[in-house]
This record gives structure tokens, C-alpha cells and sequence, in this order.
């Protein structure tokens, strides 16, 4: 048998330093068809130089300038390998962050 886990159960050699057998069998996952909520949140809030507690406030409550807001999250979403049109991304003063996130979480994956 092989060297013992410090679980206190042996390791047989040829498993030793591999994944777990699920980790191996499966293929590398399928990419997301959609750009998706976290994604969404993660680049609406890091363009807005903010945190997601502050998704309720709107542009102007955040300080945010509409424009380069907007190419932000256009390169953002972009660059995560998807899809979204220019005047897709919504940047007037009275629009809730959390309205940004909705409306790019459904940015279709580019086709490669």
C-alpha cells in the first residue's frame, strides 16, 4: 500500500498527487451560453468602482459618469468573451446599478 492520509487512511501509489476521479472523468466544462448574474455583478460593480451592496443606488448616487461607465462594461463584458451591443448597456444618471446587472447578464457567448 502506499503513504497514509492524515486521515489515517493509506493512499494507494497510483492515485497519489491525482484529482479525484470525478475531477478526471468529466471533460472541461461546456462554457456558459450567457454572460450570468456573478459575472453581470462583478463587472457592473468593478466599473463603478463599487461593492454589490451598493447594486440599489443609482449612477448618480454612485458618482458615476454615464459614458465611460459604459464603455467599461461594454470592454468588460467583451472581454469575458461575450456579446453586447453599444447602446445595449443603460448609463443615464437615474439608473440603478442592479438594472445594469439584469440587462448584462444576458449578453449571449461570442461565437469562437
Amino acid at each position: 500500500m502506499g503513504t497514509k492520509k492524515s486521515s489515517g487512511k493509506p493512499v494507494s501509489k497510483d492515485s497519489a498527487g491525482k484529482p479525484p476521479l470525478k475531477d478526471r472523468c468529466e471533460g472541461p466544462a461546456a462554457p456558459d451560453p450567457y454572460l450570468g448574474h456573478a459575472r453581470a455583478v462583478m463587472i457592473a460593480c468593478t466599473c463603478a468602482n463599487t461593492i454589490p451592496v451598493n447594486l440599489p443606488r443609482t449612477l448618480a448616487e454612485l458618482g458615476v459618469n454615464g459614458i465611460p461607465f459604459q464603455q467599461c462594461v461594454r470592454t468588460g463584458v467583451r472581454t469575458a468573451g461575450y456579446a453586447i451591443g453599444a447602446d445595449d448597456v443603460p448609463s443615464a444618471p437615474g439608473t440603478r446599478l442592479i438594472h445594469v446587472v439584469t440587462v448584462i447578464q444576458n449578453a449571449p457567448r461570442t461565437a469562437t
